[in-house]
């Protein structure tokens, strides 16, 4: 394998323009660094995984691919083999990168720095968890990266605050505010390397004197945002949000300090958006459920998976308000709500489970048949609501009845699909983005033309 790899690089030197080795974890740097001088139109490269390159590695990359390379993922790599010193080497030779994924590497501040400083063309950045990288670096790439549709940071535990900018700041470029939270550190070693007193790379890691100029710029291209399991997140994070113009798609899950003043504030500075995670976020309540109901009219799916303190009012007012534009709604593991219509009883000192009149699936389904014409709801995910293992579940069979009636299947007990569903406002919302995309493409390929 290694040798038909060796040999399909050797003789594609002229033509290679993307090369993937994902997970060939056998793998050695012998195998690829010959090619990498030769390799002068490669736009894309993934070497997620394979462990046993090195910093070197890295360092060919940045010296032989930084006029052509757009697209590096390098997710995966071991420590110590790769560390800062290598991600620092790619970032200030591949100035032109677009797309880049450093998950799960052992990095520091002194690598997302880098990045934020140097790779100011990111559309999209993954840095699943980097669990040392604090707010310092994402206050970097926030002023710098201003092309960024979409930042994942899950598992960044260390994030506290997050500055994506002031939303009446319409400047462009990275300008920055008087309104600093913090002063620049002059000298701070950026990137790490030292100079004429010894060569070489030096580990210089932020630390909690070591500051950065923050900026008021909005970061309004952002789509997606995914700060899954930053459990560290504070409440005060929702404010700079209202720069997020376009945001779309918000993963929050598993950010414990967050409350229903949190979720609220949310809803009002960003209603626009369709995509709502909030799995093991457990301190929120139907003040939450109530204020996306309210505010967050283009709501497409909302994660509520593993909210204990829920009820079902709250999720009958969603379903009937927000008919119209909702379609999934996930409650997986929500043990409050008992779907199946039984209840505990203690028995000879003993809990059983008796049949009760009718459980919360029936009062769901009541809202979804009250709103049958205009809902597009097409994934309702109930499984283990109520408590109860897939073994010892007693289904309510009113219910199941009732879902199948509106077109729904159930190929995994609890969880509830139908095919998608297309009212007159989701179909307006299409063409109106499709015409609004169409649009900013002409108008791009106008400027292109005329700059050329």
């Amino acid at each position: 394998r290694r040798s038909y790899l060796r040999g399909i690089v050797k003789h594609s030197h002229s033509s290679l323009v993307s090369l993937i080795l994902n997970d060939f974890c056998s793998l050695v740097p012998q195998d690829l660094h010959p090619a990498l001088p030769h390799l002068r139109k490669l736009q894309t490269l993934d070497i997620s995984r394979c462990i046993k390159l090195t910093n070197a590695t890295l360092e060919l990359i940045g010296e032989h691919l930084s006029n052509t390379l757009q697209v590096l993922s390098i997710k995966g790599l071991r420590s110590p083999n790769v560390s800062d010193e290598g991600v620092v080497a790619v970032c200030t030779s591949c100035t032109h990168l677009k797309v880049l994924d450093v998950s799960d590497i052992r990095l520091t501040d002194t690598s997302g720095v880098s990045i934020g400083t140097h790779l100011t063309s990111l559309v999209a950045l993954y840095m699943r968890n980097n669990y040392c990288i604090t707010d310092v670096s994402v206050d970097v790439i926030m002023k710098n990266c201003g092309k960024l549709n979409e930042l994942v940071l899950w598992g960044c535990a260390q994030l506290r605050h997050l500055n994506f900018g002031d939303a009446n700041d319409s400047g462009g470029g990275g300008n920055l505010s008087s309104n600093n939270r913090h002063e620049s550190n002059n000298s701070a070693m950026v990137g790490g390397f030292r100079g004429n007193d010894g060569g070489g790379f030096v580990h210089a890691p932020y630390t909690a004197n070591q500051t950065t100029t923050t900026t008021t710029l909005a970061c309004d291209k952002i789509v997606l945002l995914n700060l899954w399991g930053c459990f560290r997140l504070s409440m005060d994070a929702v404010s700079s949000m209202a720069s997020l113009r376009n945001l779309k798609s918000l993963i929050l899950s598993e950010c414990h300090k967050l409350t229903d003043e949190f979720v609220v504030n949310l809803a009002q500075t960003v209603p626009h958006i369709h995509h709502l995670h909030l799995r093991y976020v457990r301190r929120i309540t139907d003040v939450s459920v109530n204020a996306i109901t309210n505010n967050m009219h283009s709501l497409y799916s909302l994660d509520l998976s593993f909210c204990t303190r829920i009820t079902p009012s709250a999720l009958i007012n969603l379903l009937e308000i927000r008919a119209g534009s909702l379609s999934e709604l996930r409650l997986y593991s929500c043990s409050q709500l008992d779907v199946d219509g039984y209840q505990s009883q203690q028995q000879n000192g003993m809990q059983r489970r008796r049949p009760a009149a009718g459980g919360v699936g029936r009062l769901l389904l009541g809202a979804i048949r009250s709103r049958s014409q205009e809902s597009i709801l097409s994934i309702l995910d109930m499984r283990d609501c109520g408590g109860v293992s897939r073994i010892d579940r007693k289904p309510d069979e009113i219910f199941e009845r009732g879902m199948v009636a509106l077109g729904f299947e159930q190929k995994i007990p609890g969880f509830f699909t139908r095919p998608a569903r297309w009212n007159t406002r989701a179909q307006r919302s299409i063409i109106e983005h499709l015409l609004a995309t169409s649009e900013k493409f002409e108008d791009e390929r106008g400027m292109f033309t005329r700059g050329v």
